[in-house]
């Protein structure tokens, strides 16, 4: 079997174990999206520096709020990724819409959720959450930091649990 679906072989010439191109999928998702992060990051400083953003009117936004939201949204994307990456190696890719299919609800349901707590107040909202942040570039550092961590900490679990998981199907 292993010789029908090539998992000895990476590109067809170097014998792998199948855990390693696991792992080396997962650090493929997280560099990218790391990548992708840095280089919106760039875009808006250059937009900030060429003072482009005038022209947005009152969706006008500062740079640092354009790294916060940068921020989330590679820790959101990673996770997001890293959970689609680890359903494909689990359940296989004759199943692979099914779980998009099962990761888009999910995601619609988190959001109508968090939108709910915030329309009765249990949550605050997205204009209340940037008065939430720290002040200091220092703070907001530490912030970023720590969001970075966590979402590399969740790739890294899902990478782990799908390594062990797969692994006894190698052959």
């Amino acid at each position: 079997a292993a010789e029908k679906y090539n998992f000895n072989k990476l590109y067809g010439i170097l014998p792998v174990q199948m855990r390693t191109v696991i792992q080396a999928r997962f650090l493929l998702i997280a560099v990218s999206m790391l990548f992708c992060e840095l280089a919106a990051f760039l875009i808006g400083a250059v937009s900030e520096m060429l003072h482009i953003y005038r022209f947005e009117g009152d969706f006008a936004v500062g740079i640092g709020s354009l790294l916060t939201y940068c921020v989330m949204m590679f820790a959101f994307m990673l996770a997001a990724l890293s959970f689609v990456e680890a359903a494909h190696w689990i359940y296989g890719q004759a199943n692979e819409m099914k779980v998009m299919i099962y990761t888009f609800a999910g995601i619609v349901a988190a959001a109508l959720l968090i939108g709910l707590l915030m329309h009765v107040h249990i949550l605050p909202s997205f204009a209340q959450l940037g008065k939430l942040l720290p002040e200091s570039a220092g703070g907001k550092l530490a912030l970023y930091a720590v969001l970075h961590l966590i979402a590399a900490g969740i790739c890294a679990a899902f990478c782990a649990c799908t390594v062990k998981k797969v692994a006894p199907r190698e052959l």
